[in-house]
C-alpha cells in the first residue's frame, strides 16, 4: 500500500525538492547534495564520504569501533 508520500502529487515532490536543493545551495557547509541515480555503491560511498568529511570538520575523534566500521 503507498505510504502518504507516495501519495503525493508529482507538484509537491517537485516544490520540496527545489526547496531542500535552495537550502542546499545557501548552506554548502551543512548540506550535500548526492546524485541518487548513481549505482547504489556509489551513492553509498559518497554518503559515507560525506560523513567522515562532517564529523572530521567538527573535530570530534573517531573511536577504534566506528573507523572498522567506515
Amino acid at each position: 500500500p503507498a505510504d502518504r508520500y507516495e501519495k503525493e502529487t508529482l507538484e509537491l515532490h517537485q516544490r520540496r525538492r527545489a526547496a531542500f536543493l535552495e537550502i542546499a545551495k545557501r548552506e554548502p557547509q551543512r548540506c550535500k547534495i548526492i546524485n541518487a541515480a548513481q549505482h547504489p555503491d556509489s551513492v553509498a560511498n559518497e554518503i559515507m564520504s560525506a560523513v567522515l568529511d562532517l564529523v572530521q570538520r567538527s573535530g570530534t575523534p573517531l573511536k577504534r569501533a566506528d573507523r572498522a566500521s567506515a
